[in-house]
């Protein structure tokens, strides 16, 4: 029998509260359109994934969607280990999950006065 993935994993990301990811593109394989489809990149916290710290809209582009975490977006995630998960909605109102991965934001120290 062949075991079947839930997910697909993208892997693992890193950065620091405050840092701006790079813009992240996620093409989608259909055959049919993907009028009235939207996608939605999902933050949870690791430690307590039922609840969602950030929803972010991604933006529809020619075969996919594309979506960017900025600096707003990580700076309240710092020292979290963070699921992702895009999330696509069909024009049917389904919601599919399949694609998730990992986000690690480490805290940044405050800047003083140098001497």
């Amino acid at each position: 029998m062949k075991s079947i993935p839930i997910y697909e994993d993208f892997g693992e990301l890193e950065c620091l509260a405050g840092d701006t990811l790079p813009t992240m593109r996620i093409d989608v394989e259909t055959s049919s359109s993907l009028t009235g489809c939207t996608m939605q990149l999902v933050v949870a916290d690791h430690a307590d994934p039922t609840s969602a710290l950030l929803t972010k809209p991604c933006e529809r582009v020619e075969g996919g969607f594309v979506v960017q975490l900025t600096s707003d977006d990580t700076q309240d995630l710092g020292g979290r280990q963070c699921d992702l998960h895009f999330r696509l909605i069909g024009a049917d109102e389904h919601v599919y999950r399949r694609l998730r991965g990992t986000l690690f934001v480490h805290h940044v120290a405050k800047g003083g006065t140098s001497t």
